[in-house]
């Protein structure tokens, strides 16, 4: 049996809620835009190790947002000491 919803045009239906989920995640275009510098800049930093390590998804890199702010926090400094701060902090 169908209801009265499937019968009514899309149109009709009553629109759905999109939740607005929390940004995870930032590319070298976000990141670059949320730190101040160029997009450029932010490749050119995080081939050198300056950056946070970044992850793949699918074809894109990505940095994880709440590592970008902590890392920001500890004064942005290069990889391999941040790794070490995070492994002292996990410990």
């Amino acid at each position: 049996m169908n209801t009265t919803a499937e019968l009514a045009p899309k149109s009709a239906r009553s629109p759905r809620r999109k939740r607005k989920l929390p940004r995870l995640a930032l590319d070298a275009a976000g990141l670059a835009a949320a730190v101040g510098i160029s997009r450029r800049s932010v490749c050119t930093l995080a081939a050198a190790g300056k950056l946070p390590a970044s992850v793949r998804l699918g074809g894109r890199v990505v940095w994880y947002l709440p590592e970008v702010r902590a890392w920001l926090k500890a004064g942005a400094p290069d990889r391999q000491t941040w790794e070490a701060v995070k492994a002292a902090r996990a410990q």
